[in-house]
């Protein structure tokens, strides 16, 4: 796409954090993430990957075990058993292979003592986080693994717990929180896709008072950590291992996107990004009539764009003529979304600053 590289410019010398699956960080699966990730770091993006490892521990095992490991609540119990011939050549495996593929990048792999844990004695030796350390900023690549250690003792740790903790300690510092699984994004009743969810709307899913979405299984569990998490940073996305780079770099979001509503902010645009602006209305506008009241010139210079940080969501022209300023035109994938509503919220205020400061009457206002 001819704005993809002024996409990638806003992320430029930040930090994304992308927590990966096990069943997606390795083999046929992961090919196009591990392509996504180089793409980022070539554009001078900084990651923290965080990648888990239960598939691979089960299989693992198995080699071992003709019995099933253990579960409680569906989650597996960690013996010293497990921990030897389940975690440890899981990972082992999964990390030289990591090695091998970002072998030319400067990264840093997190050893598992700077996983500080307490034992969920529950669940065996299961480590609950209570502190990452040594991520290196020097470095343009950390790696964060599903191990970490209480008191010399090695322990299996969930890597949605790790990822959880790296955005408590320092979530105002990440541009990006992206969660990698086999699932797109969340889905509502009637199976389709869901682009967007507010923080707002979290709860009413969980309270079964959404009329679209209803939450069940491993998704309430994620709503609940999502929802926390967007306390400590302002957006978070669920995707699948194919559309990493396509979230990063367009606004036609392929997995989910979980905002905070309060950080979103109407702004206007960077002359650095009017270009790929302009891009964007040449090839999605299909709003005959902007084009007979207005040059392109005059919708790119009255441009305000909808961000969360430095991420761009959506564009709406606030025009001023002669005798009025008109809110002219939404650029974005859906205009279905009800987040929409936010933008013409915004953009009206904006437009009523702009007839305060007139100090003339007799303007005709057209929304």
């Amino acid at each position: 796409m001819l704005w993809e590289n002024d996409y990638l410019k806003q992320y430029e010398n930040k930090t994304i954090l992308i927590k990966v699956s096990g069943s997606q960080i390795v083999g046929e699966k992961s090919q196009k993430l591990i392509w996504d990730i180089k793409e980022l770091l070539f554009a001078n993006i900084n990651i923290i990957l965080v990648f888990g490892g239960g598939q691979q521990i089960d299989q693992e095992w198995k080699k071992h075990s003709s019995e099933e490991r253990k579960k409680i609540n569906g989650v597996g119990v960690t013996s010293l058993e497990v921990l030897e011939y389940g975690v440890d050549p899981a990972y082992s495996d999964i990390i030289n292979q990591l090695k091998s593929i970002f072998k030319d990048y400067l990264y840093n792999i997190i050893s598992s003592e700077n996983v500080v844990c307490e034992t969920n004695t529950q669940l065996g030796l299961v480590g609950k986080v209570s502190q990452i350390k040594w991520i290196d900023s020097s470095k343009q690549l950390n790696i964060v693994w599903f191990m970490g250690e209480d008191t010399w003792q090695k322990l299996n740790v969930n890597a949605d717990e790790i990822a959880q903790k790296i955005i408590f300690q320092q979530g105002k510092d990440l541009s990006n929180v992206v969660f990698v699984s086999s699932l797109s994004g969340l889905l509502d009743k009637k199976w389709e896709h869901v682009p967007l969810v507010v923080n707002t709307r979290i709860q009413d899913i969980l309270d079964n008072k959404d009329e679209d979405i209803e939450a069940k299984d491993g998704m309430i569990k994620k709503l609940k950590e999502t929802s926390i998490i967007l306390e400590h940073t302002n957006k978070v996305v669920f995707l699948d291992s194919n559309s990493l780079l396509d979230e990063i770099t367009t606004w036609e979001w392929k997995g989910t996107l979980f905002l905070n509503i309060d950080d979103v902010k109407l702004d206007t645009i960077k002359d650095s990004y009017k270009n790929f602006i302009k891009n964007i209305y040449l090839d999605y506008t299909s709003n005959q009539e902007i084009w007979n009241n207005y040059t392109l010139e005059e919708i790119i210079d009255n441009h305000y764009v909808l961000q969360v940080n430095d991420s761009i969501l959506w564009g709406v022209s606030i025009i001023q003529t002669d005798n009025k300023v008109d809110i002219e035109f939404v650029w974005s994938s859906q205009n279905k979304w009800k987040f929409v509503d936010k933008i013409y919220k915004l953009a009206n205020i904006e437009k009523n600053k702009i007839l305060n400061n007139q100090f003339k009457t007799g303007f005709s206002q057209k929304c």
